[in-house]
């Protein structure tokens, strides 16, 4: 039989919404602790594996169903309950709050104030710090830093290299892969796709089908919908709109209420603005710019 790890201290407890929580103290080294070592809380030994070097260090606190097992560890005031589970390598530290039916693996690291709760999951080496939310059936994963004030929820999944900053929001069945970065007060949401090393930032929106990738540029109140499609370099910025089937890529620039729509492309180095409306099957190409064009 395995020698216990550590005990339940029966007279060392706190009582958090009813429940009786009981501090840890270690029986043996194992990893980072030693052996007398006295740790955080928790309700039972259901909450924290006698097994491998998880640990709850602090006055961190593990309670009703929760578990935290293999080699995570939790610190600081954070909380994990419900029945959430931590594992592999990770890390909850500082005052995050985990539950619901929540899953933390693979060296997933949340820190700060952040709540994940839903059947929400942070998987492999993201990152969560600050006021971040992640609930609903989102996933994080990959080497995703999620910061600040953003939201994901919904079904959305982040994977990759990708950046999500600031007061963003990024939900529904969306999704935002390679190194893509989001930050400033954009939305991304329905079924949108942010990819590449596109960037989206101030107010802008994405949503429906519409997709954005290479290193194309959607900011200030812009809006990118319906199946359009931004890439390469191209910039959509100021009120500049992409709808329906139309195609924006190049170097080209859509801006100042300029609006592209239909099945319409612009490429190149092409340039629409000034109210300026590209519709049905037009194709502009080069440097060209259509100012007070109506269609």
């Amino acid at each position: 039989m395995v020698k216990k790890k550590y005990e339940l201290l029966p007279n060392d407890t706190i009582e958090v919404s009813g429940v009786v929580l009981h501090r840890i103290k270690a029986l043996k080294d194992f990893g980072k602790v030693k052996q007398g070592d006295l740790g955080g809380y928790v309700q039972s030994e259901l909450n924290l594996s006698q097994e491998g070097v998880s640990w709850v260090f602090d006055n961190a606190k593990v309670y009703d169903n929760a578990r935290v097992y293999e080699d995570a560890q939790i610190s600081g005031t954070a909380q994990i309950q419900g029945n959430a589970q931590v594992f592999g390598w990770s890390v909850v530290s500082c005052n995050a709050k985990i539950y619901g039916n929540v899953i933390i693996c693979r060296g997933a690291k949340v820190y700060g104030n952040v709540k994940v709760f839903g059947n929400a999951a942070i998987r492999g080496n993201a990152e969560l710090f600050d006021y971040v939310k992640v609930y609903g059936n989102a996933l994080v994963t990959g080497s995703s830093f999620i910061s600040d004030y953003a939201e994901i929820f919904g079904n959305a999944c982040v994977n990759g290299s990708v950046k999500v900053k600031h007061h963003t929001k990024v939900y529904g069945n969306s999704v935002i892969l390679g190194c893509a970065i989001l930050h400033g007060y954009a939305k991304i949401y329905g079924n949108a796709e942010i990819s590449g090393s596109a960037e989206v930032y101030d107010s802008a929106e994405v949503y429906g089908y519409a997709r954005v990738s290479g290193k194309a540029l959607v900011h200030d109140q812009a809006k990118v919908y319906g199946y359009a499609n931004v890439y390469d370099n191209a910039q959509v910025f100021e009120n500049g709109e992409v709808y329906e089937y139309a195609r924006v890529f190049g170097d080209s620039l859509v801006f100042h209420n300029g609006v592209v729509f239909g099945y319409a492309q612009v490429l190149g180095h092409g340039v629409v603005c000034w109210d300026s409306r590209i519709g049905k099957n037009e194709r502009i190409v080069g440097e060209v710019t259509y100012e007070s064009k109506k269609v």
